[in-house]
């Protein structure tokens, strides 16, 4: 009376596991209802079956290589279930020194800049900094910074930066501008058109003066976009525009890494200047005694 009793109170659930993106079952999948010892594989078909007392329990569903993920059945009796692979982001940027050549077209001939990037800290994050300077050895010259931490709040498919940039140019001694920014980039990894996306969003404070003006302040929005190009190019494209109450100063960049070997080029663009440099530059790593034997992997 006793087995009768709970044979028939027993519902089967029945369904099949899949792999994210992968239309092909998984055999050996572990199907285990939460909180008993009550499981089983699935078959050579990525097939299961499970007898389970609750209709609305709740099964564990595990794999090698692939993320754990629980299923409330919810009344449900038939199910297909969707792994998603293990995650593991690596940025490699960080304890890097960047000393890079640069010569603009229009403007600024000469000039070179150089870049560091700091240990990484609560996991992925890394503070990075970059200062460069260009001119033609007379009335031109222009001055960038940027400071910033990045890769924060990390995940498979998310992170983000938080940054200041500086810009200064003088020419012709006639026009004078400088910009100060602060800005987030919004990166997104194969969840927005199934590739690599950036929002770029920010806040804007820009100063000039011309030999028809007395100096005049500007503020406003920073918006743009970037995204990562992938085999056989390999670029990096970022672009974004400041909105300033009639006056836009507009930005972009490209980048391409071969090996320790970065290529690069800049756009600047506000009132009647404008500059696009190209450069070259050569990266080297560096280590701390404390970091050295520490894996810079983030596993989510």
């Amino acid at each position: 009376m006793i087995f009768q009793f709970d044979a028939f109170g027993q519902i089967e659930i029945t369904g099949t596991v899949y792999a994210k993106n992968d239309t092909v079952s998984l055999p050996g999948v572990s199907v285990i209802e939460k909180g008993t010892n009550n499981g089983i594989l699935t078959n050579k078909n990525g097939e299961f079956t499970l007898l389970v007392k609750d209709i609305y329990a709740t099964l564990t569903v595990s794999y090698i290589g692939l993320e754990i993920k629980e299923v409330s059945l919810e009344g449900k009796t038939k199910l297909s279930i969707e792994l998603k692979p293990t995650c593991h982001r690596d940025f490699f940027d960080h304890q890097r020194i960047g000393l890079n050549l640069k010569s603009g077209i229009f403007k600024n001939p000469f000039g070179g800049q150089i870049d560091i990037n700091f240990p990484a800290f609560l996991s992925q994050t890394t503070l990075k900094s970059s200062v460069g300077y260009q001119t033609n050895f007379k009335e031109n010259k222009q001055i960038n910074a940027l400071l910033g931490l990045f890769h924060i709040a990390v995940s498979c498919y998310y992170d983000m930066d938080i940054y200041t940039d500086y810009q200064e140019n003088f020419w012709d001694n006639s026009f004078e501008f400088k910009s100060y920014s602060i800005k987030t980039n919004l990166n997104f990894s194969e969840l927005i058109f199934n590739t690599y996306f950036r929002l770029i969003l920010g806040y804007n404070m820009t100063e000039y003066s011309n030999n028809d003006l007395n100096n005049q302040t500007k503020t406003g929005p920073v918006i743009g976009v970037g995204t990562w190009i992938g085999r056989p190019i390999n670029v990096m494209i970022n672009t974004n525009i400041s909105i300033l109450g009639g006056i836009n100063h507009y930005q972009g960049s490209l980048n391409k890494r071969f090996k320790r070997i970065n290529i690069f080029a800049n756009y600047h663009q506000f009132e009647t200047f404008k500059e696009l440099s190209f450069g070259i530059g050569y990266i080297f790593t560096y280590r701390i005694k404390k970091n050295k034997n520490k894996r810079s992997t983030t596993k989510i």
